[in-house]
Formats: C-alpha cells, sequence, structure tokens
C-alpha cells in the first residue's frame, strides 16, 4: 500500500459515517426549516420563469438582467391585479349577502318550522 492509498472501510465505519451524515442534513434541515420553502418556491419560479427571460432576451435588445427585471416586474403587477380583483370579489359578496341578511331573518321561522316537521314526521 503507497502513502496516497487510503485503507478501505469496513463496515462498522461506512454506517457510522452514513448515521453521522444523515444526522447532520437533519439537524442542518430542523436548523433551517424556515428557509427551505421559500427557497423551493424560488427555484420552481427560476425554473418556470426562465423560458419566458430568455425568450424576451433573444427577442429584444434588453439584456438577460433587463429581461429577468421585466419578466418580474410584469409578474408582481399581474399578481396585484389579482389581488386588487379578488378584493373587488369579495367586497361585491359581502355587500350582496349584507343586503340579503333581512329576508333572510324574515323566513327563518317559516324554515325551521318546516325543518321541524320534516323531522317529527320521520321520528
Amino acid at each position: 500500500m503507497t502513502q496516497s492509498e487510503s485503507p478501505p472501510w469496513n463496515r462498522p465505519t461506512k454506517v457510522g459515517v452514513a448515521i453521522a451524515a444523515v444526522l447532520f442534513v437533519l439537524v442542518v434541515l430542523w436548523r433551517f426549516q424556515s428557509l427551505i420553502s421559500p427557497l423551493i418556491i424560488a427555484i420552481i419560479m427560476a425554473y418556470l420563469l426562465n423560458p419566458i427571460i430568455v425568450l424576451v432576451d433573444d427577442r429584444t435588445a434588453l439584456s438577460r438582467n433587463g429581461a429577468t427585471n421585466l419578466v418580474f416586474s410584469l409578474l408582481v403587477v399581474g399578481i396585484i391585479a389579482a389581488v386588487i380583483a379578488l378584493g373587488v370579489a369579495l367586497y361585491n359578496q359581502a355587500v350582496s349577502l349584507i343586503e340579503q341578511i333581512p329576508s333572510f331573518i324574515e323566513t327563518m321561522p317559516a324554515r325551521i318550522e318546516e325543518i321541524w316537521r320534516s323531522l317529527s314526521s320521520q321520528l
């Protein structure tokens, strides 16, 4: 055996190193768990938006940084528009519900009586 070669690992050494590596990975994941979901979201966004960025980069005079800024700016504008549209729809639904509450209150005794009769006839 020459000096540059290391001796082969026996089975207990391999098992010990594997257990230590798994424990190390688990501790790192536990310690940085708050960073994992934003990191995964960022990776997915980069993967999904890269073809659009390449398309803008190839078809315009913008650099890759400019194309990236343009695509992300449009994404932010789209998200803001979706939130505003959702807010308007939610507001309209709330107004409609508030307008219908008096009629619900007026018809409530009749509905309760109908349900009561239906239940009592089944018993």
